[in-house]
């Protein structure tokens, strides 16, 4: 994959590829979680990694799916489960 270059007219470079691993310092660093919850998830098998060295390491696609996977948050305020009175629906 190549982009344009916006300093030089016409040349074109190379993208970044992305990374395949992080270590839990990059995640952290990145948001949006801290230490605490990164190893909470690890611990509880939600978020698999690996020993590497010193260094604990999540593969990309596994980070990513912990994202894809995760449920949609629904507001509590969208789900009713009585009908709201109002002040003036009471006094009558």
């Amino acid at each position: 994959m190549t982009i344009a270059d916006p300093g030089r007219t016409g040349r074109k470079t190379a993208a970044a590829p992305s990374p395949i691993a992080h270590k839990i310092a990059d995640l952290v660093r990145a948001g949006p979680f801290g230490h605490t919850k990164l190893y909470s998830l690890i611990r509880e098998g939600v978020l698999p990694a690996y020993q590497v060295g010193g260094s604990s390491i999540v593969l990309d696609e596994d980070w990513q799916a912990l994202f894809r996977h995760a449920p949609p948050l629904v507001s509590k305020r969208a789900v009713r489960t009585r009908p709201v009175r109002h002040a003036d629906e009471e006094a009558a």
